[in-house]
């Protein structure tokens, strides 16, 4: 079997540039197995379709800010990607745009309060594979998210034609300082979306919660009445 196998066409007019302001108003495929026939829907309406026992797992990863653009001192720019903490808390593995000509231990400028040391590259393991590099982070916020979310841009997937903006994020606002302490690193992720994201609204989950919570209390009371 080959990745290839799964390929298949789609015209770029379908394919959203922006997400929904709503996140759970997105279309939603719904396949009936048994009758062997499908339709389009919402996915919101997958609470129509919850039964008892039945565990739906919501995603609450995050992608921060992880492409920064630096300057050398000659002035070029150099775009530098965050993948993940190398060895320490000061080291990253990142990915590096325009960094033929940048020497080991050069100092990579994003503003007066940020900036990046670059150590060395991580050799590509064979010709299919791009190669990583090793930098060191000097910063004076609080935290490097922090840092992040105020320097760095979100990672958009090569199908989005355009930049990213604040509104990428799931809560169409910067993430506050107290959201990316480094406590939070374990639910955050720097890959970009391969899909537009889909999440029910915690509202109505609850809702639903709420409301099977209701009926079996209603049923117990029933029965005692009886």
């Amino acid at each position: 079997m080959k990745t290839s196998d799964f390929d298949y066409y789609l015209p770029n007019e379908l394919i959203a540039q922006n997400p929904l302001e709503k996140r759970d108003s997105c279309r939603m495929l719904h396949l009936d197995r048994k009758k062997q026939t499908y339709k389009d829907e919402h996915f919101y309406d997958i609470l129509n379709y919850l039964k008892k026992d039945d565990v739906l797992v919501l995603n609450n990863t995050k992608v921060f800010p992880a492409r920064v653009v630096a300057k050398r001192a000659s002035g070029a720019s150099v775009e530098v990607f965050f993948l993940n903490p190398y060895d320490n808390s000061s080291r990253w593995e990142v990915l590096m745009k325009n960094a033929k000509r940048v020497k080991e231990n050069e100092i990579l400028n994003v503003s007066d309060d940020f900036k990046i040391k670059y150590i060395k590259k991580i050799e590509a393991k064979n010709e299919n594979e791009i190669p990583h590099f090793v930098v060191e982070i000097d910063f004076k916020e609080d935290d490097f998210y922090s840092t992040l979310n105020k320097y760095g841009s979100i990672p958009l997937p090569p199908y989005i034609n355009r930049k990213a903006k604040k509104e990428d994020t799931a809560e169409k606002k910067e993430v506050e300082k107290k959201e990316v302490k480094k406590t939070t690193a374990k639910k955050t992720t720097t890959a970009a979306k391969k899909t537009t994201t889909k999440k029910a609204t915690t509202e109505k989950v609850e809702t639903k919660k709420t409301t099977t919570k209701k009926t079996t209390t209603a049923k117990k009371t029933t029965k005692k009445a009886e």
